[in-house]
């Protein structure tokens, strides 16, 4: 796990119990606010009565400036060798405090409610429900296979391309 790595490089882990004990020993927990997220996806948080670089925790998706967050800041004599960690995130203030998802374990049904949701593949982005499927390809296709197809619009419905094939 990437967190477990960064806690106790450059410590004596020849025993799991002393490792987690030089990791406890390497970080002290304190309540930050983030300042800005930096474009290389590290964020500037306030803490102490200073700003510090920090990168997120693999639990951690991301964080927005203005949002409270519990850091872990190096302590000891290898302070300045040990990265601020970003280990837990609270809601922004004046946001919802519940996710903009939800999870029904029973039906086994995700509910997502965003103004924009944007997916990223390297090759293809493929959905797909029952025998119907959509795939975006690299290359700028996209193909969508269904028993039956309906496009329909209240004004006008236009269809470009180099050439247009019916049946």
């Amino acid at each position: 796990m990437k967190t477990d790595a960064r806690m106790v490089r450059g410590r004596d882990t020849g025993a799991l119990s002393s490792a987690s004990s030089a990791a406890a020993d390497a970080f002290a927990l304190v309540p930050a606010e983030v300042v800005r997220v930096e474009p290389d996806g590290m964020a500037l948080v306030s803490c102490q009565g200073r700003e510090i670089r920090a990168t997120l925790a693999s639990q951690v998706p991301g964080v927005v400036a203005g949002q409270p967050v519990l850091a872990a800041l190096g302590s000891g004599a290898d302070a300045a060798e040990l990265p601020a960690l970003i280990v837990a995130a609270w809601p922004v203030p004046g946001s919802p405090v519940c996710p903009p998802w939800q999870f029904d374990r029973t039906t086994g049904s995700l509910a997502l409610e965003v103004a924009q949701i944007d997916m990223a593949a390297v090759n293809q982005v493929v959905l797909r429900c029952g025998d119907a499927r959509t795939q975006f390809t690299k290359d700028g296709a996209i193909e969508t296979r269904a028993h039956q197809i309906t496009s329909a619009a209240v004004e006008t419905h236009r269809i470009e391309g180099g050439s247009i094939e019916l049946n």
